[in-house]
């Protein structure tokens, strides 16, 4: 059990503090809504219809409001927000951000959009260096290395924004360890957007180097490596051409 906020909890640190995450932008959110709808400035009501009329879910659209409200710096803008939206826009590309794990990350369009679902990448890359506390589901029955890993050194391979090796990074450095992290993509576009989430996330830079390279043919970080990770999609040209096309409410 772990003391959170003046109260406890059986749940598991990590996660208890994703639930408090949220709960804390939940609650932000709301108050922010109210004092915009109190103010007359947006009517939340009408954007809210128009996004459901477009194919978002109902309660989405009503965070997704809430969220162009508060990142908008006008009406204007924010009502570009919602027009870029009801067009098929990702909501991450239009925030310039997307939560994944314990951070924030910058993310640019063409550069793919961090997943929650690809979270237990990062618990399984911890769990097998035995620094996850407390694992849960399948990651349980996830071996640990053979030997102990005081000091790692990771390779995240076609990373885009970084947020798989970046978590893992700090995770690891926080249970300890001495890590060594090396970041590789094909894109310019994800590597420019791995390194502000670099910059903005990582304290220790020199521990950190990111490189332009193509996995299936260089190998600059395989040297000595102990601990691997790739989130690369595989999609034949025949399967893509089968893939429907983007709506405003899909999920990014």
């Amino acid at each position: 059990q772990s003391p959170v906020c003046g109260f406890r909890t059986s749940l598991p640190k990590n996660l208890t503090m994703r639930l408090l995450k949220l709960l804390s932008q939940q609650c932000r959110l709301s108050s922010l809504r109210m004092q915009k709808m109190m103010s007359g400035n947006i009517d939340i009501n009408k954007y809210t219809d128009e996004l459901i009329k477009a194919g978002v879910d109902r309660d989405d659209a009503r965070l997704e409001v809430s969220l162009f409200a508060d990142y908008s710096a006008n009406e204007d803008e924010f009502v570009s927000f919602i027009r870029r939206r009801i067009s098929g826009e990702p909501m991450a590309y239009i925030l310039g951000e997307k939560d994944f794990y314990r951070d924030t990350f910058t993310v640019r369009e063409g550069v793919l959009i961090p997943r929650s679902d690809t979270e237990i990448l990062v618990e399984s890359a911890l769990q097998f260096a035995a620094a996850l506390s407390f694992p849960t589901g399948d990651i349980i029955n996830l071996p640990h290395c053979s030997r102990e890993l005081t000091e790692v050194r990771m390779a995240d391979f076609c990373t885009g924004t970084g947020c798989v090796g970046i978590s893992v990074y700090k995770e690891l450095i926080s249970a300890g360890r001495k890590v060594s992290l090396c970041l590789t993509d094909i894109s310019d576009k994800a590597i420019d957007c791995a390194g502000e989430n670099i910059d903005k996330l990582i304290a220790d830079k020199d521990a950190v180097r990111i490189i332009r390279e193509d996995v299936l043919s260089d190998i600059t970080c395989l040297e000595a490596g102990s601990l691997f990770s790739s989130q690369r999609l595989q999609i034949r040209c025949r399967q893509a051409a089968r893939l429907p096309v983007r709506r405003a409410s899909d999920n990014a």
